[in-house]
C-alpha cells in the first residue's frame, strides 16, 4: 500500500466513530424520554381509573342510604342532605360552603377519598311519560333525589359524576 494513503486516512476512523456514536446516544435519549412519558400517562390513567370507581362507590352508598331511610325526610343540609334547589341559587356542587358526606372507601387495599350529597328534587313522573294527560294516575309520581358524588386528593386526578335516583 502506498504510504500517503495511509496517513490521510489516519484519524478518520475516530471520526466515524464519533459521530456514530452521537446517534446511537441521541436514540436512547429519545426512547428514554418516551419511556418516561408513557410511564407518566399509564399512572395518569390509573389515578383517573381510582377517582371514577371512589366516585360510583360514593354513589353506591348515598342510594343504600336513600333505601335504607325511605322515610327519613331531614334534607337540611346535615350530613351532604339538602332540599329541592331554587333554581336561581348557583348549584350546590359548586357552593364552597356546601356540606359533603364522606363515604368510607378502600378500593382493592387502596384508600381514595369520596364525598357525596343528596338533593331532594320532589315527585317526578315515573315513566316520564304517565303524567302527559289532564289527570296524572295513581302511582305515577315518585321521589326523586339528585346525588351528586366527587372523589379527589391533593394533586391526583378528580371526578365528579351525578344520578337521579327515584324510589
Amino acid at each position: 500500500m502506498n504510504s500517503r494513503y495511509i496517513k490521510s486516512q489516519q484519524g478518520m476512523a475516530l471520526i466515524v466513530s464519533l459521530l456514530l456514536l452521537l446517534a446511537i446516544t441521541i436514540i436512547v435519549l429519545a426512547a428514554s424520554r418516551g419511556t418516561g412519558q408513557q410511564e407518566r400517562m399509564s399512572a395518569n390513567l390509573y389515578d383517573r381509573e381510582l377517582a371514577f370507581q371512589a366516585t360510583e362507590s360514593a354513589i353506591r352508598v348515598a342510594e343504600q342510604w336513600l333505601m335504607n331511610n325511605p322515610n327519613h325526610d331531614d334534607f337540611t343540609g346535615v350530613q351532604g342532605r339538602y332540599p329541592q334547589p331554587d333554581p336561581n341559587d348557583p348549584p350546590r356542587w359548586r357552593d364552597p360552603t356546601t356540606l359533603w358526606q364522606a363515604a368510607d372507601l378502600a378500593l382493592g387495599g387502596l384508600q381514595q377519598d369520596a364525598e357525596f350529597i343528596i338533593e331532594d328534587m320532589g315527585r317526578w313522573p315515573d315513566p316520564p311519560d304517565c303524567a302527559r294527560g289532564s289527570t296524572i294516575p295513581p302511582g305515577c309520581l315518585s321521589q326523586t333525589y339528585r346525588i351528586t358524588a366527587r372523589s379527589a386528593g391533593a394533586d391526583r386526578a378528580g371526578i365528579m359524576l351525578q344520578v337521579l335516583f327515584r324510589r
